[in-house]
């Protein structure tokens, strides 16, 4: 009957490998597929969309620059200024300048604004542990009064 077991036991462990294995092959295999499939695909859009002007395509916000480019190479490289500006809350063009500082400004501002916040908490924090401490100043003097002893 032991010996059953411990044969069971290395079937059962065989059989378990066998069939991770064979997940991780089809793993592998799906990934490939799903890679190929991706790369496979192309946009068929016409020469003459106006989707292939990137430029002319209209956006309802402005659009972001790649965390990895610098504001100095913002510029176009052939020297137009066309890039220098920037739509605001209401859609209206605004020199990117201008625009920086406004964003500046409300950092700094909101800043500022948590600055006060946890002030004003570490002052509330401060009144009540000055409380806390009189309270038990206090308790601790009901608790063992001063006076002249009995006799």
């Amino acid at each position: 009957m032991i010996q059953a077991e411990k044969e069971l036991q290395e079937a059962l462990a065989t059989k378990e490998a066998e069939i991770k294995d064979t997940d991780e092959k089809a793993y592998a295999q799906g990934m490939a597929d799903v890679t190929d499939a991706y790369e496979q695909q192309k946009l068929n859009v016409p020469e003459n969309s106006p989707l292939r002007k990137v430029d002319a395509i209209p956006l309802s916000f402005p659009p972001a620059q790649p965390p990895s480019q610098d504001v100095g190479e913002s510029e176009s490289e052939d020297g137009d200024e066309e890039g220098d500006e920037a739509l605001d809350e209401e859609g209206n063009e605004v020199n990117k300048d201008a625009a920086d500082e406004k964003e500046s400004a409300d950092a700094i501002l909101a800043d500022k604004n948590l600055e006060d916040t946890l002030a004003e908490i570490d002052a509330e924090v401060a009144v009540d542990k000055t409380a806390e401490m009189s309270s038990q100043q206090t308790s601790d003097l009901q608790i063992h009064p001063t006076g002249g002893e009995e006799s």
